[in-house]
């Protein structure tokens, strides 16, 4: 498996975990305010079936702490998954670091054997150079010997 395809499931499962702990935080506050709304409605109806007073107001207190109480959850709710947020980035940002750190580690050894690979090719090609140089000096000092040797007889002759 290549290593974009491996950066690409890593983050599709981050997607799906951040995904699923939102819809679960979703969830659970539509039931709190289905379970909220519910009893308000049976309260309402008492009042209207002619409680009394004293209902009315124990009515009115009861709506007024399941509004505070339905408010508190639904700050706890926005804290819980504000974490789950903060959780998730965390995660993708570690998971991003990783890949980075080891994309660069692999550059660097990449780098480094190039670099290597080219210091021996330079080593090779000084060293053919230097045994060119060598035969073609050689070969030429044969040559000059040769003329030399030519010439050397044909000055002992005259």
């Amino acid at each position: 498996m290549s290593d974009e395809n491996v950066i690409r499931k890593q983050a599709r499962k981050g997607f799906q975990a951040v995904q699923g702990a939102v819809g679960n935080v979703t969830e659970a506050a539509a039931d709190e305010a289905r379970q909220a709304s519910g009893g308000a409605e049976n309260m309402a109806e008492d009042v209207a079936a002619g409680a009394g007073s004293q209902a009315a107001s124990a009515f009115a207190r009861q709506l007024l702490d399941g509004v505070q109480q339905q408010a508190w959850q639904q700050f706890q709710m926005a804290g819980e998954l504000s974490i789950s947020w903060a959780r998730a980035y965390n995660q993708i940002v570690t998971q991003s670091a990783d890949i980075y750190m080891d994309a660069m580690l692999r550059s660097w050894e990449y780098n480094r054997n190039v670099l290597d690979s080219a210091g021996r090719a330079l080593e090779d090609a000084v060293g053919l150079q230097r045994r060119l140089m060598s035969e073609m000096s050689r070969t030429l000092q044969g040559y000059v010997d040769n003329v030399e040797e030519q010439y050397g007889n044909a000055d002992a002759r005259r």
